[in-house]
């Protein structure tokens, strides 16, 4: 099982897999994103890459073909940090299945229940977080497909981009960006602060 997020890495991790020879199932929010992106090509880089890869993946469109999708392959399933979504329904079905697997594929924010699961190998099976925990018997391994980007990546994808206004909202020290984002009206809005955009 692939737990993910449902915007780009659902859709990254069925092109990863595509060409593998295993039959993959999507289920949750990075089913309807697909759906939505097959709409609108133009936002993909490779949209006959990610077309391709849907071809070959069998949608869960209804409660009952979870049942299907747990004797395929691989499931690609939000939520990619355990917290809820159908991944839930999957993990209480594999977790003592010591054949299956749980590759996190994303960051693990403490106090998630994927984070639980890095550092303990324990997870909870609803969402509340005081909820009782329980050993995966199943195999688990983390990789680090992150899709964050570093300064200097966002420095050069907004030069490539050159915008007459830049807002960074997101982010540990966007004052660090200042220096290097002089040629451009930059903003850095405070939580809670509105911005008008003309």
């Amino acid at each position: 099982m692939l737990p993910s997020f449902g915007l780009g890495r659902s859709q990254e991790l069925l092109m990863l897999t595509r060409d593998l020879g295993f039959e993959v199932w999507l289920d949750g929010m990075g089913r309807d994103i697909a759906r939505i992106l097959q709409k609108h090509p133009g936002s993909i880089r490779d949209a006959r890459a990610m077309n391709k890869a849907f071809k070959s993946t069998n949608f869960v469109k209804y409660g009952r073909q979870r049942k299907a999708a747990l004797h395929g392959d691989i499931i690609v399933t939000t939520s990619g940090m355990l917290n809820g979504g159908p991944v839930l329904h999957y993990l209480s079905k594999l977790r003592n299945d010591s054949s299956s697997a749980v590759f996190l594929t994303g960051y693990q924010v403490p106090g998630t229940n994927g984070h639980l699961l890095k550092e303990t190998g324990k997870l909870r099976l609803e969402r509340d977080p005081n909820s009782p925990s329980f050993d995966l018997h199943c195999q688990s391994k983390s990789f680090d497909l992150s899709g964050h980007a570093g300064h200097s990546q966002i420095v050069d994808f907004i030069n490539k981009c050159g915008p007459e206004k830049v807002i960074l909202y997101h982010g540990d020290n966007r004052e660090a960006f200042a220096e290097d984002l002089k040629d451009y009206e930059l903003v850095l809005p405070n939580e809670n602060e509105p911005i008008l955009i003309d």
